[in-house]
């Protein structure tokens, strides 16, 4: 038996595949995350801090999503832009995605249009950004991990 360790994804998820030499695979998603809680400090002051890996429960952990090279420069302009504010408004990331060449690098304004109305609804159907009151925010879990010693989401090295 052999286990697959895939890094962590955009919501900080580690995956793990079991895998076997014969009788095919075994049907097992693990997922956990890894968090870290603060011990203390040292005698320089400096703090010490323990990681410790929380099991995500079976399905818990959206399965990690591929998107075209166009909605992987789109969630990258999102990203960028939402660094400050956490949201972008519908206006702001339409026009930096149309008016730069990285979503789509046709010359016709109205098919870098059509490639931003294409890789929005691809980002929103994998539930990757939210659309709510005129703007864009990524989707967040607000579900408390138990396993957690602070009993909130950990903070993902």
């Amino acid at each position: 038996m052999a286990l697959h360790l895939k890094a962590k994804d955009g919501h900080g998820v580690i995956r793990g595949k079991l895998t076997k030499n014969r009788n095919g695979s075994v049907d097992c998603d693990i997922a956990i995350r890894i968090g870290t809680h603060e011990l203390g400090k040292d005698q320089d002051g400096d703090v010490i801090d323990a990681a410790y890996a929380i099991e995500l429960a079976q399905g818990m952990a959206a399965e990690a999503v591929k998107f075209s090279p166009s909605g992987n420069a789109a969630l990258d302009i999102f990203m960028e832009l939402a660094k400050e504010h956490g949201v972008v408004t519908d206006e702001i990331l339409r026009a930096a995605c149309v008016n730069g060449r990285a979503v789509s690098s046709s010359e016709e304004i109205d098919s870098r249009r059509k490639a931003y109305n294409r890789v929005v609804n691809e980002l929103i159907r994998s539930t990757t950004i939210v659309f709510r009151d005129g703007s864009y925010q990524r989707r967040t879990s607000t579900t408390a991990f138990a396993g957690s010693p602070i009993g909130r989401m950990p903070d993902v090295v």
